[in-house]
């Protein structure tokens, strides 16, 4: 393999160095060492300097390579994360729909605090289509709260992901004010 790179340099170097110009802006030609040998014997001998410097390089047929004129393709790139301030955004605009008045439970002897976190999936329009509960750290009634806010999730309206993902966790957060 060394050797295919050797002479892949070498012949890229002297093709350089002979004062050729390019004229066109045709497709490159790549040349390449045609491989007959086994994988033990792909030595490929330096080749002997011409006498003059502006000599053409002679090549077999079968040891020319021409690159192909396809257009490169931009692979697409993965779609960012769904943005925090749009999370945020959707809590306050959904405040109604939090369960917000579980937090208290006999006045403010007792609380229902602590945040409930929901993997939630939304559709193109930023309706709320999946979700599944990953953490619930409420003090006092858990499932309580849970199903409260399982019953209303799929009344939240999210901002279109818009080419982010629309798969993240949402945070609810219950806190009191005693």
């Amino acid at each position: 393999m060394r050797g295919l790179v050797a002479f892949f340099f070498s012949t890229l170097m002297l093709i350089s160095c002979s004062g050729a110009r390019e004229t066109s802006r045709e497709t490159p030609v790549v040349i390449l060492a045609a491989s007959s040998a086994s994988a033990e014997n792909n030595h490929v001998p330096p080749e002997e300097p011409t006498s003059s410097a502006n000599a053409p390089i002679e090549v077999a047929p079968s040891a020319v390579a021409i690159a192909s004129a396809a257009p490169s393709v931009a692979v697409p790139s993965a779609p960012l994360p769904y943005p925090e301030a749009w999370i945020m955004r959707a809590r306050g605009e959904n405040v109604g729909l939090s369960c917000l008045e579980l937090v208290y439970k006999n006045g403010c002897s007792q609380t229902r605090t602590g945040t409930v976190t929901f993997d939630v999936t939304i559709d193109e329009t930023g309706a709320v289509v999946k979700f599944s509960e990953v953490d619930n750290q409420v003090r006092n009634d858990k499932a309580l709260v849970s199903k409260c806010l399982k019953n209303s999730l799929f009344k939240w309206k999210f901002h279109p992901p818009e080419g982010h993902l629309n798969t993240f966790l949402l945070p609810v957060a219950l806190a009191d004010r005693c």
